[in-house]
């Protein structure tokens, strides 16, 4: 399976799209898409969006509703394992994926997610 890389040249209102190997599409969908958004596929996406507020508890379950919309890419053999870790700004949570893929390669994503 192929991802495609997106990048965005806003100067000249362009975007350009290229084969990856990297998971960087899938992990950044998987948890920005609020779960239950894409009317084709309603499993998709993460269910972020239930966290209001920065505290232990909301930071555990934030951990979990990472690792449960990324379930798919091992379930699916785009990667052997994937491990998250969460921890929180004032404003936001922080969430590393550590991703192990099938040829035994491991990379690190971090992004953030929004609380309001």
């Amino acid at each position: 399976m192929i991802d495609f890389m997106i990048r965005v040249n806003s100067k000249q209102l362009q975007a350009t799209y290229s084969e990856t190997d990297s998971l960087l599409n899938n992990i950044l969908l998987s948890i920005h898409v609020r779960k239950g958004s894409l009317f084709s596929y309603p499993e998709f996406g993460s269910e972020l969006h239930k966290v209001k507020r920065l505290n232990d508890t909301n930071i555990t379950h934030a951990r979990i509703y990472a690792l449960s919309a990324l379930k798919w890419v091992v379930d699916t053999g785009r990667a052997k394992d994937i491990h998250v870790d969460v921890t929180s700004t004032k404003s936001s949570l922080v969430i590393v994926v550590d991703v192990t893929k099938n040829d035994g390669k491991k990379t690190t994503y971090i992004t953030y997610f929004r609380i309001l």
